[in-house]
């Protein structure tokens, strides 16, 4: 693991997929362990294109949304975890449908080399639950809620707070949510499968 990465809290790094999508996704904790901050930038090229989802620095995550009595079968970590980090971005931003979002984690999952029946399972989870996760999102950010921690409060993050306080004094402080282009990216028409 990187000594910087070290320094800065606990990071996350499936490293028998390190090739399959670039970037080392080195996660920052917030207290209690279900949410983390992306220290860099994330970035995901969409199968044999050029076409590519970059989630920032400062991105907060919850990885796999699972509940505490399936951790055994599917943990919020795991080979499948940069895949969650990109479709907690997409859930956030929502640039293309929730069906879209849904299929690119699918894609990014079989790039990793995610099992099938773990793809299958985390799939049908999405379609049965994703929605309240999709709505959600969109009452937080029509609330003013951010869920990117500006590069310069990153380093000042107190280790007791949790992400919902931590969000709530942002948002006291005047960050807000991330704008959201009206046009859909190219990324999404490769979810479409």
């Amino acid at each position: 693991m990187d000594e910087e990465a070290d320094l800065f809290g606990t990071a996350f790094l499936d490293e028998d997929a390190a090739e399959d999508i670039p970037g080392r996704a080195f996660l920052v904790d917030f207290a209690f362990g279900k949410y983390w901050m992306l220290w860099q930038p994330l970035t995901y090229t969409i199968k044999d294109s050029n076409i590519s989802i970059t989630v920032p620095t400062g991105f907060v995550t919850d990885l796999v949304s699972t509940p505490r009595a399936v951790w055994t079968l599917i943990p919020p970590t795991g080979r499948y975890q940069r895949a969650a980090i990109i479709h907690d971005w997409l859930y956030w931003m929502q640039p293309c449908t929730r069906a879209q979002s849904d299929q690119i984690l699918v894609l990014a999952m079989e790039e990793l080399g995610v099992e099938r029946i773990t793809r299958i399972a985390i799939y049908e989870a999405l379609e049965r639950f994703g929605e309240d996760a999709w709505l959600s999102n969109q009452r937080d950010r029509a609330n003013g809620l951010p869920r990117i921690v500006p590069e310069e409060m990153q380093n000042g993050i107190p280790d007791d707070v949790d992400w919902p306080e931590y969000r709530t004094t942002l948002a006291g402080q005047g960050v807000a949510p991330s704008t959201i282009s009206t046009a859909a990216p190219a990324y999404c028409a490769l979810g479409n499968g």
